[in-house]
Protein backbone atom coordinates (compact mmCIF):
# COMPACT_ATOMS: atom_id res chain seq x y z
CA UNK A 1 0.00 0.00 0.00
CA UNK A 2 1.36 3.29 -0.97
CA UNK A 3 -0.54 5.66 1.41
CA UNK A 4 -0.57 5.02 5.15
CA UNK A 5 -3.32 5.61 7.42
CA UNK A 6 -0.90 6.26 10.19
CA UNK A 7 2.65 7.10 10.80
CA UNK A 8 5.73 4.04 11.23
CA UNK A 9 8.67 3.48 10.28
CA UNK A 10 10.05 4.44 6.62
CA UNK A 11 7.01 6.23 5.76
CA UNK A 12 6.94 9.50 4.08
CA UNK A 13 5.23 12.02 5.74
CA UNK A 14 3.98 14.49 3.01
CA UNK A 15 1.96 17.73 3.37
CA UNK A 16 0.30 19.21 0.83
CA UNK A 17 -1.44 22.60 0.42
CA UNK A 18 -3.34 23.49 -2.32
CA UNK A 19 -6.67 25.24 -2.31
CA UNK A 20 -8.22 22.86 -5.20
CA UNK A 21 -9.68 19.55 -3.96
CA UNK A 22 -9.09 17.89 -7.29
CA UNK A 23 -5.29 18.63 -6.61
CA UNK A 24 -5.58 16.44 -3.46
CA UNK A 25 -7.20 14.00 -5.07
CA UNK A 26 -4.99 13.85 -7.99
CA UNK A 27 -1.48 13.92 -5.67
CA UNK A 28 -3.26 10.96 -3.36
CA UNK A 29 -3.73 9.03 -6.20
CA UNK A 30 -0.40 9.63 -7.80
CA UNK A 31 1.45 8.35 -4.52
CA UNK A 32 -0.77 5.15 -4.31
CA UNK A 33 0.68 4.54 -7.79
CA UNK A 34 4.55 4.20 -6.56
CA UNK A 35 5.71 0.74 -5.87
CA UNK A 36 7.82 0.05 -2.82
CA UNK A 37 7.21 3.47 -1.01
CA UNK A 38 4.91 3.92 1.50
CA UNK A 39 3.48 7.68 1.82
CA UNK A 40 1.56 9.55 4.74
CA UNK A 41 -0.35 12.47 3.35
CA UNK A 42 -1.95 15.46 5.10
CA UNK A 43 -3.93 18.39 3.17
CA UNK A 44 -4.49 21.51 3.72
CA UNK A 45 -6.56 24.13 1.54
CA UNK A 46 -4.86 26.81 3.16
CA UNK A 47 -1.25 27.59 4.62
CA UNK A 48 -2.82 29.29 7.94
CA UNK A 49 -4.07 26.13 8.97
CA UNK A 50 -0.36 24.79 8.67
CA UNK A 51 1.23 27.28 10.14
CA UNK A 52 -0.94 26.89 13.55
CA UNK A 53 1.47 23.55 13.79
CA UNK A 54 4.81 24.55 15.71
CA UNK A 55 6.15 21.30 15.32
CA UNK A 56 5.34 19.92 12.22
CA UNK A 57 7.54 17.05 11.52
CA UNK A 58 6.80 16.43 7.51
CA UNK A 59 9.50 15.17 5.39
CA UNK A 60 8.66 17.35 2.38
CA UNK A 61 5.85 20.00 1.45
CA UNK A 62 4.38 20.19 -1.75
CA UNK A 63 2.88 23.69 -2.05
CA UNK A 64 0.41 25.22 -5.29
CA UNK A 65 2.11 28.18 -7.30
CA UNK A 66 -1.60 30.02 -7.15
CA UNK A 67 -3.28 29.95 -3.91
CA UNK A 68 -6.28 31.63 -3.36
CA UNK A 69 -4.72 35.18 -1.78
CA UNK A 70 -1.10 33.83 -1.45
CA UNK A 71 1.77 33.65 -4.36
CA UNK A 72 3.28 30.30 -4.22
CA UNK A 73 7.02 31.40 -3.48
CA UNK A 74 5.27 33.71 -0.78
CA UNK A 75 4.46 30.90 1.09
CA UNK A 76 7.66 28.95 0.76
CA UNK A 77 9.22 32.24 2.23
CA UNK A 78 6.55 32.47 5.32
CA UNK A 79 7.21 28.71 6.02
CA UNK A 80 10.82 29.11 5.80
CA UNK A 81 10.67 32.41 8.17
CA UNK A 82 8.25 30.06 11.31
CA UNK A 83 11.15 27.87 11.16
CA UNK A 84 9.85 25.04 8.90
CA UNK A 85 12.96 23.18 7.64
CA UNK A 86 12.10 20.89 5.39
CA UNK A 87 12.12 20.12 1.33
CA UNK A 88 9.59 22.18 -0.32
CA UNK A 89 8.65 21.89 -4.03
CA UNK A 90 6.05 23.78 -6.12
CA UNK A 91 3.51 22.65 -7.79
CA UNK A 92 3.09 25.23 -10.58
CA UNK A 93 1.63 25.90 -14.26
CA UNK A 94 3.40 24.81 -17.45
CA UNK A 95 5.64 28.12 -18.35
CA UNK A 96 9.37 26.91 -17.62
CA UNK A 97 10.57 30.33 -17.52
CA UNK A 98 7.84 31.54 -14.73
CA UNK A 99 8.42 28.58 -12.99
CA UNK A 100 12.24 29.13 -12.38
CA UNK A 101 11.85 32.81 -11.52
CA UNK A 102 9.44 31.45 -9.29
CA UNK A 103 11.96 29.16 -7.39
CA UNK A 104 15.05 31.56 -7.47
CA UNK A 105 12.35 34.29 -5.21
CA UNK A 106 10.76 31.39 -3.27
CA UNK A 107 13.89 28.96 -2.36
CA UNK A 108 11.75 25.87 -2.81
CA UNK A 109 13.71 23.08 -3.37
CA UNK A 110 12.28 22.06 -7.39
CA UNK A 111 9.21 22.60 -9.22
CA UNK A 112 6.77 20.01 -10.92
CA UNK A 113 4.38 21.05 -13.54
CA UNK A 114 0.74 19.67 -11.82
CA UNK A 115 -0.92 18.88 -14.97
CA UNK A 116 1.76 16.96 -16.62
CA UNK A 117 3.28 15.21 -13.15
CA UNK A 118 3.54 11.52 -13.42
CA UNK A 119 4.03 8.93 -10.20
CA UNK A 120 7.64 8.31 -10.95
CA UNK A 121 8.71 11.89 -11.55
CA UNK A 122 6.85 13.20 -8.75
CA UNK A 123 8.46 9.95 -6.40
CA UNK A 124 11.86 10.83 -7.80
CA UNK A 125 11.31 14.69 -6.88
CA UNK A 126 10.56 13.49 -2.82
CA UNK A 127 13.53 11.53 -3.07
CA UNK A 128 15.88 14.07 -4.25
CA UNK A 129 14.61 17.11 -2.54
CA UNK A 130 14.88 14.44 0.22
CA UNK A 131 18.59 13.88 -0.15
CA UNK A 132 19.45 17.25 -0.93
CA UNK A 133 18.22 18.40 2.36
CA UNK A 134 19.57 15.79 4.37
CA UNK A 135 23.16 16.36 3.13
CA UNK A 136 22.65 19.79 3.49
CA UNK A 137 21.88 19.49 7.18
CA UNK A 138 24.72 16.53 7.53
CA UNK A 139 27.19 19.18 6.13
CA UNK A 140 26.09 22.04 8.90
CA UNK A 141 26.77 20.31 11.62
CA UNK A 142 30.05 18.90 9.90
CA UNK A 143 30.95 22.49 9.19
CA UNK A 144 30.52 23.30 12.87
CA UNK A 145 32.34 20.38 13.84
CA UNK A 146 35.57 21.04 11.27
CA UNK A 147 35.06 24.89 12.78
CA UNK A 148 35.79 23.95 16.13
CA UNK A 149 38.75 21.03 14.86
CA UNK A 150 40.14 23.74 12.46
CA UNK A 151 40.69 26.35 15.84
CA UNK A 152 42.06 23.29 17.78
CA UNK A 153 44.57 21.44 14.96
CA UNK A 154 48.02 21.08 15.97
CA UNK A 155 48.64 21.13 11.55
CA UNK A 156 49.34 24.49 10.30
CA UNK A 157 46.11 25.17 8.06
CA UNK A 158 45.67 27.88 5.27
CA UNK A 159 41.81 27.88 4.00
CA UNK A 160 42.04 29.93 0.57
CA UNK A 161 40.23 31.41 -2.36
CA UNK A 162 40.11 30.29 -5.82
CA UNK A 163 43.34 32.65 -6.85
CA UNK A 164 45.40 31.25 -3.52
CA UNK A 165 44.50 34.15 -1.37
CA UNK A 166 44.48 33.48 1.51
CA UNK A 167 41.00 33.40 3.69
CA UNK A 168 41.97 32.84 7.10
CA UNK A 169 44.83 30.56 9.10
CA UNK A 170 44.54 29.06 12.19
CA UNK A 171 46.80 29.61 15.37
CA UNK A 172 49.22 26.62 14.31
CA UNK A 173 49.98 28.56 10.80
CA UNK A 174 50.35 31.69 12.55
CA UNK A 175 52.85 29.99 15.14
CA UNK A 176 54.82 28.30 12.07
CA UNK A 177 54.92 31.52 9.80
CA UNK A 178 55.39 33.98 12.43
CA UNK A 179 52.69 35.97 11.47
CA UNK A 180 49.61 37.03 13.37
CA UNK A 181 46.76 35.71 11.48
CA UNK A 182 45.22 39.08 10.51
CA UNK A 183 48.20 39.28 8.54
CA UNK A 184 48.54 36.28 6.92
CA UNK A 185 44.41 36.87 5.71
CA UNK A 186 46.06 39.44 4.02
CA UNK A 187 49.08 36.91 2.04
CA UNK A 188 48.99 34.79 -0.24
CA UNK A 189 50.35 30.96 -1.18
CA UNK A 190 52.51 32.77 -3.57
CA UNK A 191 53.61 35.31 -1.02
CA UNK A 192 54.15 32.43 1.60
CA UNK A 193 56.45 31.14 -0.38
CA UNK A 194 60.52 31.12 -1.49
CA UNK A 195 60.10 29.66 -4.78
CA UNK A 196 57.00 32.07 -6.56
CA UNK A 197 55.09 28.29 -5.31
CA UNK A 198 51.70 29.01 -5.26
CA UNK A 199 48.17 26.92 -5.94
CA UNK A 200 48.41 25.91 -9.52
CA UNK A 201 51.78 23.95 -8.51
CA UNK A 202 49.78 22.65 -5.14
CA UNK A 203 47.13 21.85 -7.72
CA UNK A 204 49.48 19.92 -10.05
CA UNK A 205 50.51 17.43 -7.07
CA UNK A 206 53.51 19.49 -6.16
CA UNK A 207 53.80 18.31 -2.04
CA UNK A 208 57.34 20.32 -1.43
CA UNK A 209 57.70 23.77 -0.51
CA UNK A 210 60.14 26.14 0.34
CA UNK A 211 58.55 28.81 2.64
CA UNK A 212 58.94 31.99 4.02
CA UNK A 213 58.68 33.13 7.85
CA UNK A 214 58.73 36.38 9.29
CA UNK A 215 62.00 38.39 8.49
CA UNK A 216 62.29 36.57 5.44
CA UNK A 217 63.57 33.46 7.16
CA UNK A 218 63.32 30.27 4.44
CA UNK A 219 62.21 26.49 5.58
CA UNK A 220 61.16 23.50 3.97
CA UNK A 221 57.65 21.93 4.03
CA UNK A 222 55.39 19.39 2.73
CA UNK A 223 51.67 20.50 2.20
CA UNK A 224 48.55 18.72 1.16
CA UNK A 225 45.60 20.42 -0.51
CA UNK A 226 41.72 19.31 0.32
CA UNK A 227 39.08 20.74 -1.99
CA UNK A 228 36.46 22.82 0.12
CA UNK A 229 33.94 23.28 -2.91
CA UNK A 230 30.58 23.86 -1.38
CA UNK A 231 31.68 25.45 1.95
CA UNK A 232 31.08 29.18 0.63
CA UNK A 233 32.09 31.43 -2.92
CA UNK A 234 35.24 32.49 -1.18
CA UNK A 235 36.75 29.18 -0.57
CA UNK A 236 38.31 26.51 -2.60
CA UNK A 237 40.65 24.49 -0.96
CA UNK A 238 42.44 24.11 2.63
CA UNK A 239 45.89 23.80 2.85
CA UNK A 240 48.06 21.49 5.76
CA UNK A 241 51.53 22.35 5.81
CA UNK A 242 54.14 20.62 7.97
CA UNK A 243 57.42 21.62 8.43
CA UNK A 244 60.01 18.87 6.74
CA UNK A 245 61.37 16.95 9.40
CA UNK A 246 57.77 16.61 11.57
CA UNK A 247 56.47 13.04 9.73
CA UNK A 248 56.81 9.85 11.10
CA UNK A 249 58.09 6.92 8.47
CA UNK A 250 56.67 6.81 5.23
CA UNK A 251 53.69 4.57 4.70
CA UNK A 252 55.12 1.33 2.76
CA UNK A 253 55.14 1.26 -0.78
CA UNK A 254 51.58 0.19 -2.45
CA UNK A 255 52.81 0.33 -6.34
CA UNK A 256 50.73 -3.03 -6.82
CA UNK A 257 47.36 -1.51 -4.33
CA UNK A 258 44.36 -0.53 -5.87
CA UNK A 259 42.07 -0.58 -2.99
CA UNK A 260 42.64 0.84 0.80
CA UNK A 261 40.96 0.51 3.97
CA UNK A 262 41.16 3.47 6.79
CA UNK A 263 40.08 2.65 9.83
CA UNK A 264 38.63 5.94 11.26
CA UNK A 265 38.61 7.44 14.78
CA UNK A 266 37.27 10.03 16.13
CA UNK A 267 33.61 9.53 14.23
CA UNK A 268 30.33 10.65 16.00
CA UNK A 269 26.89 9.46 14.92
CA UNK A 270 24.95 12.27 13.65
CA UNK A 271 27.31 14.87 13.36
CA UNK A 272 27.74 14.23 9.69
CA UNK A 273 31.67 13.23 9.66
CA UNK A 274 31.01 10.50 7.49
CA UNK A 275 29.37 12.24 4.70
CA UNK A 276 32.74 15.23 4.73
CA UNK A 277 35.14 12.76 4.77
CA UNK A 278 33.33 10.15 1.84
CA UNK A 279 32.63 13.74 -0.44
CA UNK A 280 36.00 14.78 0.69
CA UNK A 281 37.64 11.76 -0.49
CA UNK A 282 35.81 11.36 -3.67
CA UNK A 283 37.25 14.99 -4.31
CA UNK A 284 41.30 13.28 -4.89
CA UNK A 285 42.58 12.86 -8.13
CA UNK A 286 42.26 9.16 -9.33
CA UNK A 287 40.11 7.62 -6.81
CA UNK A 288 37.41 6.02 -8.06
CA UNK A 289 34.45 4.65 -5.60
CA UNK A 290 34.71 6.00 -1.45
CA UNK A 291 32.59 3.75 1.12
CA UNK A 292 32.41 4.99 4.17
CA UNK A 293 30.92 2.89 7.04
CA UNK A 294 29.89 4.71 10.17
CA UNK A 295 28.82 1.47 11.91
CA UNK A 296 32.45 -0.08 11.47
CA UNK A 297 34.53 3.39 11.13
CA UNK A 298 35.90 2.27 8.21
CA UNK A 299 36.48 3.92 4.97
CA UNK A 300 37.59 1.77 1.65
CA UNK A 301 38.49 3.12 -0.94
CA UNK A 302 39.22 2.12 -4.84
CA UNK A 303 41.70 4.20 -6.65
CA UNK A 304 44.07 4.03 -9.87
CA UNK A 305 47.48 3.59 -8.32
CA UNK A 306 49.63 6.24 -10.71
CA UNK A 307 47.45 8.95 -9.39
CA UNK A 308 47.11 9.39 -5.74
CA UNK A 309 48.51 8.48 -2.63
CA UNK A 310 47.18 6.80 0.47
CA UNK A 311 49.61 9.39 2.09
CA UNK A 312 47.02 11.82 0.46
CA UNK A 313 43.92 10.22 2.10
CA UNK A 314 45.43 9.88 5.23
CA UNK A 315 46.34 13.76 5.02
CA UNK A 316 42.25 14.64 3.77
CA UNK A 317 41.09 12.89 6.60
CA UNK A 318 43.20 14.20 9.51
CA UNK A 319 42.59 17.27 7.98
CA UNK A 320 38.99 17.43 8.89
CA UNK A 321 39.80 16.49 12.13
CA UNK A 322 39.78 12.98 12.33
CA UNK A 323 42.46 10.23 12.32
CA UNK A 324 42.96 6.99 10.11
CA UNK A 325 45.02 4.29 9.60
CA UNK A 326 45.88 2.60 6.38
CA UNK A 327 45.07 -1.14 5.76
CA UNK A 328 46.38 -1.77 1.67
CA UNK A 329 45.31 -4.37 -0.34
CA UNK A 330 47.50 -5.89 -3.04
CA UNK A 331 46.73 -7.12 -6.52
CA UNK A 332 46.07 -10.78 -6.48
Amino acid sequence: MAIADTLGDGVIRVLLIDDDEEAHVLIRGLLELVPDRTYYLEWHPSPHVALTNDNPGYDVCLIDHNLDGWAGDSVTRTLRACGWAMPMLLLAGPDPASNEQMLRRSGADDALVKVEVWPAQLARAIRNAMDRYDGARALAHGERHVARLFEMSHDALLIVGPEGDVVTANAAAAALFGIPIEALAEASLHHLTADASGLAELAAGKRSLSLRRAGGVQFAADAWLVSMEGFGPEVRYSVAIRERGEFAAPLPSHDEVIFATLRLFGLEPGTGGEYLIGRSLAKLPGVLDVEVDERTQEATIRFERDRVRVEEMVAVVRHLGYRATPHLRAVA
